[in-house]
């Protein structure tokens, strides 16, 4: 599990075995202990796809009353970092 399984998801989206949506779901809430929930896949999509296009300052408004350490629209950055996505940009 970990930082294993995350890279193991990740070759098999870029393969097209599994969608990024699967992969993020099983990484949130299974690779993670305690698991994220599955209201953040949307959240880390739009990480990831930020990331993609060098947009890491960029701010992510997270859903409802969620904050990251206070803040309501976090870094794309540190989401990436948080969320241990760095596998799958």
């Amino acid at each position: 599990m970990g930082r294993m399984g995350a890279i193991g998801m990740a070759e098999q989206v870029s393969d097209s075995s599994v969608t990024l949506e699967a992969a993020l779901h099983w990484h949130l809430t299974s690779n993670h202990f305690p698991p994220h929930p599955s209201f953040m896949i949307p959240v880390a999509l739009r990480a990831i796809r930020k990331a993609q296009k060098g947009e890491w300052h960029k701010g992510i408004r997270l859903p409802g009353t969620v904050r990251f350490k206070g803040i309501r629209m976090p870094l794309v950055g540190d989401l990436i970092e948080a969320l241990h996505l760095e596998d799958f940009i």
